[in-house]
């Protein structure tokens, strides 16, 4: 049977002799049968067998180097850098996440002055008598030391007020409605946050109403209720053009008794991600995480 040669059979006809001899020295370890008084210069004329065997022998070999190019030192700090990432998506509130606050002048800031700052409307109902929609309440009362919004009346009577901003929304996304909220040690007042859905003409296709200040929970009049955060979210029906978001003081609410001044701060109106966005998200980066992890 005649004798095939081996660099025929060597990927790179211009294999060094230096590599050539640590492939020998390679077989010489996986064939003791062979000999070990063998040349190096032998390894041309190795038989049949022994080639096929040298030919497994590198697969092998390159398997086990690619195997351990992906140290444990380098698994386990893609593990942690997963771990870390999923722990950190997990104790960030949606709100977070969310897109930047819609509404023009949420925290009442602006313009300078006890007027309706810009970017918002006010209402009352069913006159003005006696009643009011403005800033800068009594003096220690602010939730962060900057001017917040008041509404009240002195009538006690069925008299409400509120003030609102409408902005451009899309059907099927999830919108959230935050602020500060409380109330003056004064009469027993009712206050609401609305988050309402409307066409393009202004009709209302639905809503969600929170109360933030709850007259039936007071246990006396003149009692009211210290700053505090609330948060309504609702589904924009298919139809939904715009949204208004508006704040109230409901004189004639159940429990309610006419008059008061209910206060209210820091508006925000937000898209809250859908749950599959966090699961994209993480997906990802932890793959990224995992291939750097795995290079370095």
């Amino acid at each position: 049977m005649p004798t095939r040669n081996l660099k025929s059979e060597i990927r790179n006809p211009k294999q060094s002799q230096n590599s050539k001899k640590a492939t020998f020295k390679m077989l010489m370890t996986k064939l003791p049968n062979w000999g070990a008084s063998q040349n190096w210069a032998d390894f041309d004329t190795l038989p049949g067998a022994m080639r096929k065997t040298r030919q497994t022998t590198v697969r092998q070999k390159t398997r086990t180097s690619m195997k351990n190019s992906i140290s444990p030192s380098h698994t386990a700090a893609g593990g942690r850098l997963l771990a870390a990432l999923a722990l950190s998506l997990l104790l960030v509130p949606a709100t977070v996440l969310a897109q930047a606050n819609l509404l023009i002048n949420g925290d009442f800031n602006t313009p300078a002055g006890t007027g309706m700052p810009d970017g918002w409307n006010n209402w009352s109902w069913p006159d003005w008598n006696n009643a009011w929609v403005d800033r800068n309440g009594p003096a220690g009362s602010a939730f962060d030391g900057t001017p917040y919004m008041q509404a009240g009346n002195g009538n006690g009577g069925n008299y409400s007020v509120g003030f609102y901003q409408t902005v451009a929304a899309a059907g099927g996304l999830t919108y959230a409605l935050s602020v500060e909220c409380g109330a003056q040690a004064w009469w027993r007042p009712e206050a609401e946050m609305r988050l309402i859905f409307e066409d393009a003409g202004g009709a209302t296709l639905a809503q969600q109403v929170l109360v933030t200040v709850d007259p039936n929970s007071w246990t006396a009049y003149d009692q009211g209720q210290p700053w505090a955060a609330f948060t309504v979210s609702g589904l924009a029906p298919d139809n939904t053009a715009q949204i208004k978001a508006e704040f109230v003081m409901n004189g004639g609410a159940v429990g309610a008794w006419g008059g008061g001044t209910v206060w209210f701060d820091n508006a925000s109106l937000q898209v809250v991600p859908e749950p599959g966005t966090f699961g994209l998200l993480l997906l990802g980066l932890g793959g990224l995480c995992c291939r750097r992890a795995c290079r370095a």
